[in-house]
């Protein structure tokens, strides 16, 4: 029973990570508490939900001012800075070693 319990909690934490992400996709540079408020989420949910993403290298949160307060604005981390581009140049290089195609290596590059 208590390992079903935590299966559900893992589950419904990664809903919660998948739905704030599609909502960032188009709603980037807001604060927590404007995602609270458009989701009618807690701060608190919104918060540790982001905390999990930004762990994961999917968002970066920047610190800003408004109104002499800080701020935390929230950003979706474009896909090409979550790359290790010497991994990349080195299975590029493989590839070329290997015989792969130049057109082959073009979709990666």
């Amino acid at each position: 029973m208590i390992k079903q319990a935590i299966k559900e909690r893992i589950r419904m934490g990664e809903e919660a990570q998948f739905r704030l992400l599609g909502f960032l996709e188009d709603n980037q540079g807001l604060n927590t508490y404007q995602i609270a408020k458009k989701l009618g989420w807690s701060g608190g949910k919104v918060r540790y939900t982001l905390k999990k993403l930004e762990e994961n290298g999917l968002v970066r949160v920047e610190e800003a001012a408004e109104g002499g307060r800080k701020i935390n604005k929230v950003f979706l981390v474009n896909w090409k800075d979550m790359l290790n581009w010497e991994l990349v140049r080195k299975d590029m290089e493989e590839m070329k070693l290997s015989g792969t195609s130049k057109e082959k290596i073009k979709i990666v590059s």
